[in-house]
């Protein structure tokens, strides 16, 4: 069963970080063309651009009275797991859900970027771009207003014994090179697994774990214990709560391997430059910075012209978390944004590029800082609740939006999620000081 709709927006108080960008869009706001009420706090929005183009938004303003989360969820226990939308929204009980970080595509699929979920990092990311979305869990911070951060972290990990401190160089991506020490944990699947010819160290997390916040609550430590001294030239697989350490055999960081002999205890830290985070997405580019378009270009025009390039710049299907300038502040009236456009579909609506998806977000919706997470045939808003809104309605809920999915499906799966939560998550653990 089909309503009207288009391109969405999900919205909910918060407080955030963005990096300094220059340029600025002045063209006057599209007004919305109607708007519905979700629950207390929480409407959904549609918003007829010129030529042919849709947008959705849904609104939840926070605060503790009435305390609705952003939060990220998987697919599945592994990077590589993958399921529509709404069937991740409602494993977890969310109000509303939009499609995550690229990596639907992958062979087999893959997150692209580094994901936290429930205060575990389950990887540092396959792509170099570090653009990210995250909000501080509830505790340590008790604050009326919880604080959102949108830019580039400083991801950084570190193995820690009683004599050492020692780079990590990645998680879950890919083999080692050079001098590098390089990790595999089971949410890497099978999709990343320690080579053979290498050197490895296998990590056992103590039972119950050591779950601490690191220095200034800026990341999480883990407490693991060696469960297999180095070996080389030989297969040492994955096993539940294990952390496998990897170098290439020869190298100076095999020595460092060797000075890991069993039941030494090895701290696990990582750090993403932003505290209080359990949680936290990736995506790219990062669209907006401080109320302005965030290209490279003169006014932060987006500059794409290698041939591999030019369908992320050219009009398609979109989706992005956005937040206002008082989520910097921490004022009230604070919103993070979740976008949903359709595209490919001519009558329907064909489309945004990323400049005039940058300039309608600062315009239209006044977002102050703005990720774009994966479109095409990947952009989907969920709802748990039915009604005039809805495109598609499913056993549970429905699809605001149209998605242009080429195999007839009325949803693409996709590795991860972002949604609202009707309160704070009851999977966020509550780290020791």
């Amino acid at each position: 069963m089909r309503y009207r709709t288009r391109i969405a927006a999900l919205t909910v108080a918060a407080a955030i970080f963005a990096s300094t960008l220059v340029g600025a869009s002045s063209a006057a706001p599209v007004p919305y063309t109607w708007t519905y009420k979700l629950r207390a706090g929480v409407t959904v929005r549609l918003y007829d651009l010129p030529d042919t183009r849709k947008v959705w938004v849904i609104t939840d303003t926070v605060d503790l009275s009435k305390l609705a989360t952003i939060d990220t969820y998987a697919a599945g226990s592994t990077l590589s797991s993958v399921k529509p939308t709404s069937q991740i929204a409602i494993s977890h009980k969310g109000i509303a859900a939009i499609s995550g970080d690229f990596g639907a595509f992958e062979t087999p699929p893959f997150v692209q970027h580094a994901y936290l979920q429930d205060g575990e990092l389950w990887g540092s990311g396959i792509e170099n771009t570090l653009g990210a979305f995250a909000m501080t869990a509830a505790n340590p911070y008790n604050l009326n207003t919880p604080t959102a951060y949108l830019g580039n972290p400083s991801l950084h990990m570190d193995l820690l014994t009683d004599t050492a401190t020692i780079p990590l160089a990645h998680l879950n991506a890919g083999p080692p090179t050079g001098q590098e020490i390089v990790g595999f944990t089971p949410r890497g699947g099978t999709a990343q697994l320690p080579n053979r010819s290498n050197c490895k160290v296998r990590l056992k997390r103590t039972d119950p774990p050591d779950f601490r916040w690191a220095s200034g609550d800026n990341g999480v430590r883990v407490t693991y214990e060696v469960d297999k001294a180095k070996i080389c030239g030989v297969y040492v697989p994955v096993t539940a709560n294990s952390l496998v350490l990897s170098a290439v055999d020869g190298s100076a960081a095999e020595t460092t391997l060797e000075n890991l002999p069993f039941g030494t205890k090895v701290g696990f830290r990582w750090q993403y430059g932003w505290p209080g985070i359990l949680d936290g997405i990736g995506g790219r580019p990062i669209l907006v910075s401080q109320g302005a378009p965030a290209g490279t270009d003169p006014g932060g025009v987006f500059f794409c012209p290698a041939s591999d390039r030019k369908p992320l710049c050219e009009a398609q299907p979109r989706s992005a978390v956005a937040v206002t300038e008082p989520c910097v502040t921490g004022l009230p009236g604070c919103k993070v944004m979740l976008i949903v456009v359709d595209g490919r579909q001519p009558g329907w609506s064909t489309g945004i590029t990323l400049d005039d998806f940058a300039a309608f977000l600062i315009d239209s919706l006044g977002a102050y800082a703005a990720l774009n997470l994966d479109g095409g045939g990947s952009a989907t808003m969920y709802t748990k609740l039915q009604g005039a809104w809805c495109e598609t309605l499913l056993t549970v809920g429905c699809l605001v939006n149209r998605p242009d999915v080429a195999s007839g499906a009325d949803e693409r799966s996709v590795p991860n999620a972002v949604m609202i939560l009707p309160g704070p998550d009851p999977k966020d653990p509550v780290p020791a000081p």
